[in-house]
Order: structure tokens, then sequence, then C-alpha cells
């Protein structure tokens, strides 16, 4: 079976179950595509009366779906495209025939799930579209209620039919050095002190920024849970006792721990961000496959910044025709600035905005002049390079969604041979925080798909993209 057949049943059991279902689709099987088609349909069936709207949660995938949807929907002028942010901000209260969700695992919080309940848009049919249905948060189950699952295919099923790149993903552990060992350990037991005070993270923040659901101000917070401990407003302090209390629990000290919690957080996550072996490992990969497409995934942006400028320090390409070097990385985030770029077409440099900066770098990419991309976030959803065959995920957190939109970006079956799998290389500093979470992301994963190393020498791609001198 082909992957446009497959896809035509999860659109007639869509119909069968009167327009109303969730696809849960992995990451690549092409969910814009096939929902496109849909689109079309409906429009085709209604003589194009009825109106379309598209929610989205992030803004670039405003383009891909415009994309899709100029290509394979006549009625294109009855398709309105918008991010789900935009359409809770304006108070919009949309009629559409048909809504559609994209990234249903985003579509939680009492506004966007007003949306889903179909009282802030009062919908006909509703498709929503997911790749990671099972978060452990189950933010999702109340979304299904209304928009129940009606095709679900999983990750093997799509490899053993050929609908997914086949892959690979390596979990390559590295080490901290001495000193940032210990400041880890001791950032570590502070960060351990203060849980004790809280038993979650969630709940010193909120001790700090307050509670937008209950509209509690933070100190509001702080004395609730100073006086839980014990404390209470003008205790009599000449008793040892409430003095004991009041030195601990007072809402001042708790503000305190909150700060301090907040601060020891910030500064481990910064170190395990930006530890020297993450550099120095990324920049002997890039080295070992130089001929190989590769996006590099970080949790930062200081990250990204300083591993493009390490990698174009070591590597260029030299285009003859032009007699000009581009970058063998190109930067993607949300911090960029404008700058001056070569234009070929042109013969010179142009000045670019960051949007056109974006762009312009995604396609240096993709036609082959650059050969890796660093980003820092942006690239998770939205944005795909189709032949990209490998992916150095940097950072990662507990957080199932994002890792799932990191790996699926580099599997696209498109233009890659089936007998070349995608690479997905994991770094993950050992006896962190960062093993912890890897382990968590990948307990759904297909374990055969994961293998962890110790050294880059155990990572394979073909024979001739290996030690390339450019």
């Amino acid at each position: 079976m082909t992957k446009n057949e497959r896809q035509e049943i999860a659109r007639e059991r869509w119909r069968n179950a009167k327009g109303k279902g969730c696809f849960i689709h992995p990451t690549g099987f092409g969910k814009t595509y096939e929902t496109s088609v849909l689109i079309d349909k409906v429009l085709t069936k209604t003589s194009g009366i009825g109106k379309v709207l598209i929610l989205v949660p992030f803004v670039n995938l405003i383009k891909q779906w415009q994309e899709s949807i100029d290509k394979l929907v006549v009625n294109k002028d009855n398709v309105q495209i918008m991010t789900v942010q935009l359409y809770v901000m304006n108070n919009y209260h949309e009629s559409p025939l048909l809504l559609v969700l994209d990234e249903l695992d985003e579509f939680y919080g009492e506004e966007r799930i007003k949306i889903v309940k179909g009282i802030t848009c009062a919908y006909k049919f509703v498709v929503g579209l997911t790749a990671t249905p099972h978060d452990k948060t189950g933010r999702q189950l109340i979304a299904f209620q209304y928009i129940p699952i009606v095709d679900e295919i999983t990750e093997q099923e799509a490899l053993d039919n050929k609908w997914i790149s086949d892959y690979k993903q390596y979990n390559l552990k590295i080490e901290l050095n001495e000193n940032e060992r210990k400041e880890y350990d001791t950032l570590t037991e502070i960060i351990g002190s203060c849980f004790g005070k809280f038993h979650s993270f969630e709940h010193a923040m909120s001790v700090l920024t307050g509670n937008k659901e209950t509209g509690e101000a933070g100190y509001q917070i702080a004395i609730k849970h100073a006086m839980f401990n014990g404390w209470k407003n003008n205790m009599d302090l000449s008793i040892t006792a409430n003095q004991e209390i009041n030195n601990v629990w007072n809402p001042n000290k708790i503000i305190g721990y909150a700060k301090t919690f907040n601060e020891a957080v910030r500064i481990r996550n910064t170190l395990l961000d930006l530890g020297q072996e993450k550099f120095d490992t990324t920049l002997r990969l890039i080295s070992k496959f130089l001929n190989t497409k590769t996006i590099i995934f970080s949790n930062s942006i200081a990250f990204a910044n300083k591993i493009h400028l390490l990698i174009n320090q070591k590597h260029q390409i030299k285009d003859n025709l032009f007699d000009n070097n581009y970058p063998y990385c190109v930067l993607y985030h949300s911090d960029m600035e404008s700058q001056y770029v070569f234009v070929p077409e042109k013969n010179k440099k142009v000045k670019y905005g960051v949007k056109k900066l974006k762009e312009y770098y995604l396609n240096l990419v993709r036609q082959g002049f650059s050969k890796a991309i660093a980003s820092a976030k942006a690239l998770d959803k939205g944005l795909d390079i189709k032949d990209i065959r490998l992916a150095i995920i940097a950072g990662g957190n507990s957080t199932t969604n994002r890792q799932k939109q990191r790996e699926g970006r580099a599997k696209r079956l498109e233009t890659l041979p089936h007998d070349k799998p995608v690479i997905i290389i994991n770094l993950y500093y050992a006896d962190t925080k960062e093993e912890r979470d890897l382990k968590d992301r990948q307990k759904r994963s297909l374990k055969s798909k994961i293998q962890y190393i110790d050294d880059i020498d155990d990572v394979n791609l073909d024979e001739e993209e290996q030690e390339i001198t450019i």
C-alpha cells in the first residue's frame, strides 16, 4: 500500500465519523498534504460556498500550509490560516464549515480548549492533527473528548511500509569536565534543598509570578505556603518555637527560596547547554561527516551562535563560479539580526532583514551551498529540509513532543534513497539531568532504533560520506 492510499483510508474514516476526528500520524507521513486534499474535497462538495479555518500554534507553520493549499485546493480563497494566539487575542468567534487544528498537542489551556469545544469557534466539521498523542502530562485528553481519534498510524507501521525515512538513533555520552562537575553537583544540592520546600518547581515559580488561573499574586501564594507550614501573621516571637518557624517559613523567606530555586535551575541548565565537551563533540561530528547535510538542535541561542562560529572558523565552502565563500553552517533562531549576504544572481552582497535572511539561509542548505544549520528551537516544528541526513540534538529536556518534532525534521523520505537511514545523535552529559530526561523522552520510542555509545567512531554513515576535506 502506498502512502497516498493509506492517507485516503484515513480521510474515509474521518468521513465515516461524520467529519469530526483526529489523525495521529507520525512526523514525516504528510499530515499537511493529506489534510489539504481533504479540504479540497470538502470545498468541492459544497461548491466552494463553505469556509475553512486552519489554526496553527506557530507562525512558521502558516507558510507551510499556504504552499500546500495553493497547490492542492481549487477554492483556496475560501481557506483562512492563522495562529491560535492571534485567534484568541482578537477574541474571534468564527463559524467555519471545517476547522483544522494543526499540532493538536498544543491546544491546551482554557482559551484553546474553548476553541476545541466549539464555544468560540462554531464549526460543523473538525479535524485535529498530531504526531505526539501520548504526552505524559495528559493535556490532550480533553481535546480527544471533542475530537476523537479516528485514525492512528504507529511509527513502526510507517517504517515497515516505507512511508517515512528509516533512521538510526545514537545516544552519545559525554562528560562534564572537573570544574563543571563540581559546579553541577553544588547546584543540584541547592535545587534539591529548594525542591524539598516546595515539592515542585512550578509551585515555586508561582510564588514569583502569581497564578493566572486563580488571579492570586505571588505574595498571596507565599503567605498561604507559609501558613501551611505553621507560620502566622503577628506571631509572638518571644516564643522560641515561633522564632524557629518565622526564621524558616515567613513569606519573605519563601520568596527568597523561590528566587534561589529559579536561579540555580537557570544556571544548571546553562551549564548543561554550554558545557565545553558539547561544543567539542559537535565539531568532531561535523568534521567526521563533512559532506553530510546536517541540522544541529540546541536549547539556547548562545549555543547555536557559538557552534555556528566555531564550525565556520574551521570549515568553508568555496564557490569557484562567483569566487565567494559560502558559510558551511548557517543560523536559524528567533534572535537573528539583519545583515549583508552574498547573492549569486546579483554577484554582490545585499542587506537582508531577519525574515528574508532566514529564508535565504534555509535555501542555502536546501540547495547544498551550505551543509549545516544551527537552530535554537525555531526549527522544532513546521520547517522541513527534505534531504537532511544527520541531526545532532545537542540539548534536550523532558518534553517528549519537542524531541519527536526534532527527530521528525530529519525523517523525510522524498529525496533520500531507501537504503540510507537518517542518523539522529542525542548528546547527553552522563550522570546528569540530561541523562534522566533523555531516558524519559524515549520511553515510548522504538527501542530497536536506539543505541547507547561512548565514542563518535561508533557512528557510521556511508563510506563515501566520511572524512572528506573541503
